[in-house]
């Protein structure tokens, strides 16, 4: 902007976006890659240098030493371009912020999560400041003319894992609003992969589930809303929830259930109260409790775990002498 030097997005650039393909294809529950297809057209632009910046989450403090511009690939017309640069949120165009604070939803009840998110780190924070961050490059294209812009980059999952979660919920973000500012309506496709296995997937852009795990849906243009998904594993959700005071209530009814009949087999003098007493074990471990609470509460229960087993041995033993006896064995 000539008036102020500040840096903005063009408003009138003479651009127009015609079709936008997105697709996050995750590898592992945290991390995966992102591939963004643009098909552009220079509707009236004389000007044939572009000057790009693309809106990415701030996460390249988890690269590995590397940085974001050395990881992100972008191609046009096929042929790779050169010399992107790493722009910090401070230094984007002051035109443009997320249209919305993200919502996270849990994807097995669809119910909201509540809790500052700032504090369940999405791998480059949330709120106004340094939730992203810019690559800026430059392409040309000439008047009247189109072009396929491809780029591609490393995708790290934010977790959260509050005291009531039993497996954590991951959540990505993709920036759609950016694109507003081209001209015309473009079409939006967009695309989530999950990883192999068992998931529930929560997007706040309604998608259709196509195949085991992959997930689309197709726009007739740019949303005002940027692309939330969330996802968690159903592994040993065996209840249905991924709720721990849920999940953990079933438990607890299950066990006690099982020492009343075993009770009631014991008064019986039914030897089958053993087995019963005995599958109290497994299902003790079946208690979600999160992090050192959960090993300390396993560490205080294996004693009662050892007086039962040997309480169940003894008994099982008087019931086998007391038959042994009554038959005339012992005679």
């Amino acid at each position: 902007n000539p008036s102020d030097e500040k840096l903005i997005f063009d408003e009138k650039s003479g651009i127009a976006l015609v079709e936008e393909w997105v697709t996050i294809d995750l590898n592992s529950v945290e991390e995966g890659r992102v591939e963004v297809r643009y098909l552009l057209e220079n509707l009236h632009r004389e000007e044939e240098n572009l000057e790009m910046i693309f809106i990415i989450p701030a996460h390249s403090e988890y690269m590995q030493g590397s940085s974001e511009s050395e990881s992100m690939e972008v191609f046009w017309q096929e042929n790779p371009v050169e010399n992107i640069e790493e722009l910090p949120y401070d230094n984007l165009p002051d035109n443009w912020r997320s249209s919305t604070y993200p919502t996270l939803t849990e994807p097995v009840s669809g119910d909201e999560l509540r809790g500052d998110y700032r504090e369940y780190n999405y791998h480059g924070r949330y709120g106004d400041q340094e939730a992203y961050k810019g690559m800026a490059f430059s392409l040309n294209l000439p008047a009247g003319e189109s072009g396929e812009l491809i780029l591609s980059y490393p995708s790290y999952s934010g977790h959260y894992l509050q005291a009531d979660i039993v497996n954590p919920v991951y959540h990505k973000i993709y920036y759609l609003t950016p694109a507003l500012f081209w001209e015309g309506d473009a079409k939006v496709h967009l695309e989530f992969r999950l990883p192999k296995g068992g998931y529930a997937m929560n997007s706040n852009i309604p998608m259709e589930r196509h195949e085991p795990g992959i997930y689309r849906s197709t726009l007739e243009e740019i949303p005002e809303e940027e692309w939330m998904v969330t996802y968690t594993s159903t592994s040993w959700l065996i209840f249905g929830s991924n709720y721990r005071t849920v999940h953990n209530r079933f438990v607890g009814a299950m066990m006690i259930l099982t020492l009343l009949i075993s009770g009631y087999l014991t008064k019986k003098k039914d030897a089958r109260f053993i087995w019963l007493s005995i599958l109290t074990i497994p299902m003790f471990f079946l208690i979600r409790v999160r992090g050192l609470g959960g090993v300390v509460l396993y560490m205080m229960f294996l004693p009662i775990l050892a007086i039962l087993i040997l309480w169940g041995l003894i008994a099982l033993y008087k019931s086998f002498k007391k038959r042994f006896l009554s038959e005339g064995y012992g005679n």
